[in-house]
C-alpha cells in the first residue's frame, strides 16, 4: 500500500545517504523565531532537558519530560485499534484543533519503522471528531481517506525563513530537515504547534554542518507556517 511504499523507500534513502547520528552533548539556539513567547519557551525546553543526547534523541522524545509552563499541553494520544496490514504500524489518535480554525480535527499519528528508528506523519479528518465507519478496526485505505497528510518520510523539508547556505564556489543550497520525523504537537495559548524533529541525519551531511529542528503551525487553510527554527551546537556552547 501507498504509505508502506513510502517507508520502504525511505529506509534505503536513510540508509544510503545518512549516518546514524552518534550521542553526544548539544546546547541550542534560535536560529529564525516570528513568534517570540513559544520560540523562547521550546529553546529553554531544549537547553533544560536534552543537553545530554541531543534533542534529536528518539529515546528521548518517546517520553517526553513535563514542561511547566503557563498555557502550555502536550497533545495527548490514545491507541486505536488497526487491522489488515495495517496491524504491525502503530495508530494513534487525538483530538485537536490542528489547522487553529476554531474546529476540532480527528488526528491520527503512525509510525514506521525505518533502520532502527520510528519516522511519524499524521492524517488529518478535518473537523471530524469521531469519524464514523471505523469501529472495526483502521487499515491502510482509511489513513488514506483522510483529508489531509503529514507525510514527510524519506523527503526533506526545506528551511525557507533563513537564508541558503553559500559555498566557497558561490552555489548556494537551502537549509533542510528531512529524512525520519519525530512530530510533536502541543498547545500553546490555544495554537496548537508542531515540533518537527529529525534524527536521521548527521550534521556533516547538512550544508554548513548546520543541523535544525523547527517549530510549525498550520494555518486555517492548511498551509503549513515555520515559526522557530532551533539549531543544534554538537559539543559547543553558546
Amino acid at each position: 500500500m501507498k504509505n508502506r511504499a513510502i517507508a520502504i523507500i525511505a529506509m534505503f534513502w536513510v540508509l544510503g545517504g545518512f549516518p546514524v547520528l552518534a550521542a553526544q552533548a548539544a546546547d541550542y539556539k534560535l536560529a529564525m523565531s516570528t513568534e517570540k513567547d513559544v520560540c523562547r519557551l521550546m529553546l529553554a525546553f531544549a537547553n533544560d532537558n536534552f543537553h545530554d543526547k541531543g534533542l534529536s534523541s528518539f529515546m528521548q522524545l518517546g517520553n517526553l519530560p513535563t514542561l511547566e509552563a503557563s498555557e502550555f499541553e502536550l497533545v495527548r494520544w490514545g491507541t486505536e485499534g488497526v487491522i489488515g496490514a495495517s496491524s504491525e504500524v502503530p495508530i494513534k489518535s487525538s483530538v485537536v484543533d490542528i489547522n487553529n480554525d476554531g474546529q476540532l480535527d480527528w488526528v491520527l499519528k503512525t509510525q514506521w519503522m525505518l533502520s532502527s528508528q520510528y519516522s511519524e506523519q499524521l492524517d488529518i479528518f478535518a473537523n471530524h471528531q469521531e469519524p464514523v465507519g471505523f469501529e472495526g478496526g483502521l487499515d491502510n485505505s482509511d489513513l488514506d481517506r483522510a483529508d489531509h497528510h503529514l507525510s514527510l518520510t524519506g523527503q526533506s523539508y526545506t528551511l525557507k525563513k533563513i537564508s541558503p547556505h553559500k559555498f566557497k564556489d558561490g552555489a548556494t543550497r537551502d537549509y533542510w530537515i528531512g529524512g525520519v520525523f519525530k512530530l510533536v504537537l502541543f498547545r500553546f495559548r490555544n495554537i496548537t504547534y508542531i515540533l518537527m524533529v529529525t534524527p536521521g541525519a548527521a550534521p556533516e551531511v547538512m550544508p554548513g554542518r548546520r543541523k535544525f529542528s523547527a517549530v510549525v503551525k498550520y494555518t486555517p487553510a492548511f498551509t503549513l507556517q515555520d515559526v522557530c527554527y532551533i539549531e543544534e551546537l554538537q559539543g559547543k556552547r553558546k
